[in-house]
């Protein structure tokens, strides 16, 4: 069949779990022989929106690769100015701040020109993510099966009246979890597409992950900068003086002082190497190192406030590591409910608290990732997820599935 995948950033460099989970879609369905486009932006840099990538249409293995170029910071700004004025006419579902924020993010009108022109030479589109331009107002312009996979969020945007009419669009729709499948339905106001609840594929580590990079005790953040990440200095900084003099066990038999232990960034979240006291921060690395910076940990934090689904926690449980997830995301905290994998808390003084009873009781923690790891492995390899895209396309295949077409919701 010929798929569009519609993604704002694509590139084996590009961070983000939006863009790591279409492209691995992509490439999954290209090996079953499908003929895959990824529409997408010239951008890398999703605060600045650069134009970095050649335009044009590339190779990614067996997936195509068409990029449009991001239209100046100029254009970008006219673009919203009028969308704004269009909500003070009251001729727009956008609101002022989504005009700013939203809107235009990344600015490619050729992308949703293209789609237009050529979606009707396509079997489906798939949509990833809800938040950006490309999904919000190609799906307006396209002519086929459009396939929403939204990753969405419990938060305002989501809930706005430009969002719900989106998912409205949407001829059927790829969810990552039974929480984000009842956030879907909220939307559809009578609507019954096809839901889907695939989740996100892990790729298993090397058979053999290298040590832990550094030789000291720690937790570790993986990602990038987002809501809730800002609350980590002071997490580690509370743990550090209320348990500082504490003694503790690692997961490999050694002793350790709560003031020896460090709280390891990896990625890209804005804070700066050596400022906060118990923080040691790290960059982009490679996958490989990647997984020895999560297998070498003692737990696995994550402060977002905002998931569909947490690919960190799944990272972590597939090699048998506890977490540490924020309670306020409601994914997440039913994510550790269900697994029983780790534990959950709201602020920093709740981090240190929760953090040092999971530290004083290693054989907790080891069951704790035991549990997690049975769920990650049995529902979350590839060829689970993927065989729900595949119902999809059978069911487009064989006509029960058309563009526009109101279908009883299917229940995975």
């Amino acid at each position: 069949m010929r798929l569009s995948i519609v993604i704002q950033r694509y590139a084996p460099d590009v961070t983000g779990g939006a863009e790591y989970h279409a492209r691995r879609v992509a490439q999954h369905l290209a090996a079953l022989g499908h003929e895959v486009t990824v529409l997408t932006s010239t951008s890398r840099d999703a605060r600045r929106w650069d134009d970095h990538y050649p335009e044009g249409l590339s190779l990614d293995g067996d997936v195509r690769v068409r990029r449009f170029r991001v239209q100046s910071r100029a254009s970008r700004t006219v673009a919203r100015a009028l969308e704004s004025a269009r909500h003070l006419a009251g001729r727009s579902p956008v609101t002022l701040r989504q005009a700013w924020t939203m809107w235009a993010n990344p600015w490619v009108p050729g992308l949703v020109e293209h789609l237009d022109r050529h979606s009707n030479e396509e079997d489906a589109v798939f949509f990833f993510t809800y938040y950006y331009y490309p999904s919000i107002v190609g799906a307006q312009h396209t002519h086929t099966v459009r396939v929403g996979v939204p990753l969405g969020h419990d938060d305002a945007e989501f809930h706005s009246e430009m969002i719900r009419g989106l998912i409205r669009q949407f001829d059927a729709i790829v969810a990552n979890s039974d929480d984000e499948r009842a956030l879907i339905e909220r939307h559809l106001n009578g609507k019954r597409p096809p839901i889907h609840v695939a989740g996100c594929g892990i790729d298993p580590p090397p058979s053999a992950i290298g040590p832990a990079p550094i030789d000291r005790p720690y937790v570790v953040y993986l990602g990038r900068e987002k809501d809730g990440t800002e609350l980590l200095p002071r997490a580690i900084t509370t743990f550090r003086r209320r348990y500082g003099k504490d003694t503790f066990t690692a997961r490999d038999g050694r002793k350790f002082k709560g003031n020896e232990l460090l709280l390891v960034t990896v990625g890209e979240p804005a804070f700066e190497a050596g400022k906060v006291d118990g923080m040691h921060v790290v960059g982009r690395v490679e996958d490989a190192e990647r997984w020895a910076w999560i297998a070498g940990a003692e737990v696995l934090v994550n402060p977002s406030l905002y998931e569909s689904l947490s690919l960190t926690l799944l990272e972590a449980w597939w090699v048998g590591l506890p977490v540490l997830a924020r309670a306020q995301c409601g994914v997440m905290a039913n994510q550790v409910a269900r697994t029983g994998g780790g534990a959950t808390f709201t602020d920093p003084e709740s981090f240190a608290d929760v953090l040092v009873s999971l530290l004083r009781d290693p054989d907790g923690r080891a069951q704790m990732g035991v549990r997690g790891q049975q769920v990650a492995r049995l529902h979350y390899g590839w060829p689970t997820v993927i065989e729900h895209y595949v119902r999809i396309l059978a069911d487009i295949r064989e006509g029960k599935l058309t563009r526009g077409q109101d279908s009883p919701a299917t229940r995975s």
